[in-house]
C-alpha cells in the first residue's frame, strides 16, 4: 500500500506513517528540501522509539499493533528546469547537496 502524506511532520502524518514499514521522501532540489532533511531523520529516529515504547506498554496483547518501523528507503527527485541538455545551474547546486544530506541526516 502507498500511502502518500502531506510534506509536514504533523499529528496525521505521523499516524500514517506509524503504520508504514517503508518511507520514500519527495524531494525538490531546493534548499528548502535539504533543510527538511535535517528534521525528517531525527524526527522518524525519535518517532520510532516512542511507538516502540507505547507498544511495550500495551495491556490488550490480542490487539495487532503496526510495528512502526518507518525505515527510510530511499528518495524521489522531483522534475527541475532543464536548459538545454542539461539542469538550470541553481538545482543542479542543490541536486548534488541532496545524496549526502539524505544519507547522514535521514539513514544516520
Amino acid at each position: 500500500m502507498l500511502i502518500d502524506v502531506e510534506p509536514n511532520l504533523g499529528a496525521l502524518n505521523r499516524t500514517a506513517l506509524v503504520a508504514a514499514s517503508h518511507v520514500a521522501v519527495p524531494l525538490a532540489p531546493d534548499l528548502y528540501s535539504l533543510q527538511g532533511l535535517s528534521n525528517l531523520g531525527p524526527t522518524l529516529r525519535r518517532w520510532r522509539g516512542e511507538w516502540e515504547e507505547r507498544k511495550a506498554k500495551n495491556q490488550t496483547p490480542e490487539l495487532d499493533l503496526p510495528a512502526g518501523d518507518m525505515r527510510a528507503v530511499g528518495y524521489v527527485l522531483m522534475q527541475h528546469a532543464i536548459r538545454w541538455d542539461r539542469p538550470v545551474k541553481a538545482y543542479d547546486r542543490w541536486m548534488t547537496r541532496i545524496p549526502d544530506a539524505f544519507r547522514e541526516d535521514v539513514m544516520d
